[in-house]
């Protein structure tokens, strides 16, 4: 298989990854958690396995923070596992988080269940169990809803109370209480915390695909891809990126990257930050220049910055019509690099207008002026 074809795999498209928690809630409101008898247990094993489950990934998600791997190694057995078609940090930051949301929303979906079939019949509560007495019943629930009574501020019936509650006893009491109670406790413990878990994935996610570009040591890196500048056009490089990031940055530019030759990059340890530099006269393609921005994720462990020389396309296409079509062409290299999480600034490197570049480059850097 063509290590492209693993790249396009793993690099999900938004609406993947907007569906899957569609999909999650969807599948909440679509579980019968009452069941046809129209009785709710207030032992409630589904609701149990739901907190459980949680309770787990949080305990995990602990562990891990108290322990954190080392630098590097959560990406480096990613490619053990894929092999060159490893997902870069920031998209599994970005999916982690889609899983959070996914985790929250099918426990909202679970309550609409709740709430909507309420509406329309009237659910008894109450328990039944070959196990356990109404003693042991008591202290579980005092357990699991005892936090959500205290924040309803009502109570919790006690043992000889639940006695009567037994099915077997009898026809149980109205569930509204019950619902309320299960309601409150899955906001409380799952719906809120995965929530704000997704909230902080998405923030690193955001962190790790665009963070502020420093020339490490005074370097920076320039990766042409199938774009043979003229040696006018580098110096105008080597002078825009200076005005950017400061005159004394040394500009390395590399020896240009054939089309289709991304897969030769392995060498390259990734120390210094790299700078793609494309030609606007190509069309962008997923197939090779989105396999060259992430072939240089992979190697250099962030998403390059995407730089397109406008220069040979100007020289082209001339007038009204060259401007429209210049505008065609930056909105086709803005999909790609939304597409793979990157900044994108665009220069006619024959021309350059400094002061321009300087503001753009620092309004895809997200660095505000003082």
């Amino acid at each position: 298989m063509d290590p492209r074809d693993d790249r396009r795999r793993l690099a999900a498209p938004d609406w993947l990854l907007r569906a899957v928690p569609l999909v999650a809630f969807v599948l909440g409101v679509s579980v019968d958690h009452l069941g046809a008898s129209q009785r709710i247990n207030v032992l409630a094993p589904p609701l149990l396995a739901l907190l459980a489950w949680n309770f787990v990934v949080y305990a995990v998600l602990s562990l891990h923070a108290l322990r954190p791997a080392a630098p590097g190694r959560s990406q480096h057995r990613l490619m053990g596992l894929f092999g060159p078609g490893a997902p870069t940090p920031d998209f599994v930051a970005r999916l982690t988080s889609v899983f959070h949301v996914s985790a929250a929303l099918l426990a909202l979906g679970a309550l609409t269940s709740l709430y909507l079939r309420g509406l329309v019949f009237e659910y008894r509560a109450g328990w039944d169990s070959t196990f356990l007495s109404a003693d042991t019943v008591s202290q579980l629930l005092h357990a699991v809803f005892g936090p959500a009574a205290w924040l309803s501020g009502t109570t919790l019936p006690s043992s000889d109370e639940l006695a009567h509650l037994r099915f077997s006893s009898g026809p149980g009491e109205n569930a509204a209480h019950w619902i309320h109670l299960q309601a409150i406790t899955l906001v409380a413990a799952v719906v809120l915390p995965r929530l704000a878990l997704a909230a902080w994935e998405m923030q690193r996610a955001r962190r790790l695909a665009r963070p502020p570009l420093q020339a490490e040591g005074g370097h920076v890196a320039v990766w042409p891809y199938s774009h043979h500048a003229s040696a006018e056009a580098l110096q105008g490089l080597t002078g825009a990126l200076q005005r950017a990031l400061g005159a004394g940055t040394t500009v390395h530019v590399a020896d240009v990257v054939p089309l289709g030759g991304e897969d030769e990059l392995a060498t390259w340890s990734g120390s210094t930050p790299a700078i793609a530099l494309f030609n606007a006269s190509a069309t962008p393609e997923r197939e090779n220049h989105g396999a060259f921005i992430d072939a240089l994720a992979r190697r250099g462990g962030v998403r390059p910055r995407l730089l397109v020389d406008e220069s040979a396309f100007r020289q082209r296409f001339t007038g009204d019509s060259g401007d429209a079509r210049l505008q065609q062409r930056r909105e086709a290299w803005r999909t790609l690099a939304r597409d793979h999480s990157v900044a994108i600034v665009f220069i006619d490197l024959l021309n350059p207008d400094l002061d321009r570049f300087d503001r753009e480059w620092r309004v895809a850097e997200g660095v505000r002026r003082a």
